[in-house]
């Protein structure tokens, strides 16, 4: 029983949370005749363009549908904005008593709640159109269910002095440790666009690039070409930037079969995956930080399958990920760092000019 709503609540039997079956949730939803979904991203993000019209008006249907413990990227707020379907974009932790969500277009546009927002600590200089890089921080002050677990003790939350500017300086705070772009917004003066973690910014040479957000970008543009159910063969099911100490940028992309044949990636499967990869680097603009998808790209596949540079060597090695599909990021380093030495620095192209001290 839902406490807050007092709704009956089903919960849905997952064998394995790593691998979860995403053509399953529309049935489990039908027969179960539920009023309401709340799920992980990556459910709604592997259905097919076409399983996604045909279920358009049984998702309209419902109370409502919350997407939570993952991203919401651009390509699949459009999709949800092109068929009506409304959702809420979730980002909350119970630990703080609230969080921030997006229930209208662009759903990645995430708004504070009714308790106002969090206290903001800009980590960039603001760009151009006024958007800025920070990190949300909560404090005891501000927070009764911080404040209960600070008179509590033995919570396993880091509590230190707010680093920021105003009358909220030094006093006791968390930090969430996860990194948002903080843009102007007409609705409530201001959003937040979730961009990763505190430690998916990696040093390559000289500067500092945020991880997932290439990450994010890669995949959203590979979804919205492979939505329309011509090559749904294959799936992404993890991406991970690597470079932290190097001075060149690697990308590997896992791929998982939609069905059950699996086998050899095509190549046009390939081709395609490395002109994304160049489209990324151009949307990006990341000029010498560009990752070159002919030297510097693996992609293999969960049945241990590699293609790319030295791919004998990594053949049966997979990136892991978490119960939440976020990824290990620094397991996933340790388990790729010899393919990675062994890849050498080439003939260190750009590494000369990677002096700036940014954030992408």
């Amino acid at each position: 029983m839902h406490l807050i709503k007092a709704l009956p609540v089903a919960f849905c039997h997952v064998q394995d949370a790593a691998i979860p079956p995403p053509k399953q949730l529309i049935p489990w939803a039908r027969a179960l005749d539920v009023g309401s979904i709340l799920c992980h991203p990556r459910f709604m993000r592997e259905l097919s363009i076409e399983e996604l019209e045909a279920q358009a008006d049984f998702l309209r249907s419902l109370n409502s549908i919350t997407i939570t413990s993952g991203t919401v990227d651009r390509s699949m707020s459009a999709l949800f904005e092109k068929y009506q379907i409304p959702i809420t974009n979730l980002y909350s932790t119970s630990e703080f008593g609230g969080g921030l969500s997006a229930k209208v277009p662009p759903y990645t546009h995430l708004r504070p709640g009714p308790r106002g927002p969090p206290l903001v600590l800009p980590i960039s200089e603001p760009d151009s159109d006024g958007s800025r890089q920070v990190q949300l921080w909560h404090t005891v002050a501000t927070s009764p269910h911080l404040a209960h677990f600070h008179a509590r003790g033995g919570a396993l939350l880091k509590f230190e002095p707010f680093p920021g500017e105003g009358p909220h300086k030094g006093e006791l705070a968390v930090n969430t440790d996860d990194i948002f772009q903080e843009v102007p917004d007409g609705e409530s003066a201001v959003a937040y666009i979730f961009l990763g973690r505190g430690d998916d910014i990696i040093m390559v040479g000289y500067a500092y690039i945020n991880a997932s957000q290439l990450e994010t970008e890669f995949t959203s543009m590979v979804d919205a070409r492979w939505r329309d159910g011509s090559k749904r063969r294959w799936m992404l099911d993890a991406v991970q930037l690597f470079g932290n100490t190097k001075p060149y940028m690697v990308l590997v992309v896992q791929l998982c079969p939609s069905a059950q044949e699996g086998g050899n990636v095509e190549q046009e499967i390939l081709e395609e995956l490395h002109d994304a990869v160049e489209r990324v680097n151009e949307e990006l603009a990341l000029g010498p930080l560009s990752v070159d998808p002919k030297r510097r790209m693996l992609v293999i596949t969960s049945e241990g399958e590699a293609y790319g540079p030295n791919a004998e060597s990594v053949r049966g090695l997979r990136l892991e990920v978490t119960h939440k599909h976020s990824l290990r990021r620094w397991r996933n380093v340790r388990t790729f760092q010899t393919w990675l030495d062994e890849l050498g620095d080439g003939d260190g192209e750009g590494a000369e000019r990677i002096d700036m001290n940014i954030i992408h």
